[in-house]
């Protein structure tokens, strides 16, 4: 879907990019930036909590303004090439 700046996604869809990133925007502000050359899934776990499975690539969780970090979890398979240890969610962003 080259072009289109904003896209709803939903459980079970898995996103890719190729030569440029992407962002993943949360209705409370938490956002994910997935680098180039990135596959993420997109999950929800059993209490209806995102869940970011990340299959291949780079990415970066960021938390704006006191959004729950505890609200969803990046989990990278082992081997991935990635900044995050696999099986852990992310630290929290400190907030502004």
């Amino acid at each position: 879907m080259a072009g289109i700046p904003a896209w709803p996604v939903k459980a079970g869809d898995v996103i890719v990019t190729h030569s440029a990133p992407a962002t993943i925007v949360f209705h409370d502000g938490r956002r994910f930036v997935m680098a180039e050359n990135t596959r993420l899934k997109i999950e929800v776990d059993k209490h209806k909590r995102p869940l970011l499975t990340l299959l291949a690539g780079t990415g970066k969780y960021i938390v704006l303004g006191g959004a729950a970090a505890a609200a969803s979890a990046v989990v990278a398979p082992q081997g991935a090439d990635n900044d995050q240890p696999a099986g852990k969610p992310p630290s929290p962003s400190p907030s502004k």
